[in-house]
């Protein structure tokens, strides 16, 4: 599995953060899924909602997020580099994201 630039827990700042969506609807209440897909170099070349909230906005602004991460270490398996998915299931509580 491909590991992140940055811990979980600063991917959830960073989107709580820059999502201009959630500041605007303080009190909204969703839940989706993020779909990554990260190259053996270590680059994200897939990045999309697999289970859309209510609304198309806050998707493109969390994909937004995901995409400025940075250089992803890749997956490795058998020593080798491999191409590798995550999901992330998050949910959204009074404009707040929270991964399940």
């Amino acid at each position: 599995e491909a590991v992140c630039p940055i811990s979980e827990d600063e991917i959830l700042e960073r989107l709580n953060s820059e999502v201009q969506f959630l500041k605007d609807n303080p009190k909204h209440k969703d839940k989706g899924m993020i779909g990554l897909i990260i190259n053996c170099k270590g680059e994200l070349v897939r990045c999309s909602m697999s289970n859309n909230t209510k609304s198309a906005e806050l998707d493109s602004q969390i994909e937004a997020v995901f995409n400025s991460l940075g250089e992803w270490e890749a997956g490795r398996m058998n020593r080798t580099d491999v191409d590798s998915s995550l999901l992330y299931s998050f949910k959204i509580k009074k404009g707040i994201i929270i991964f399940d």
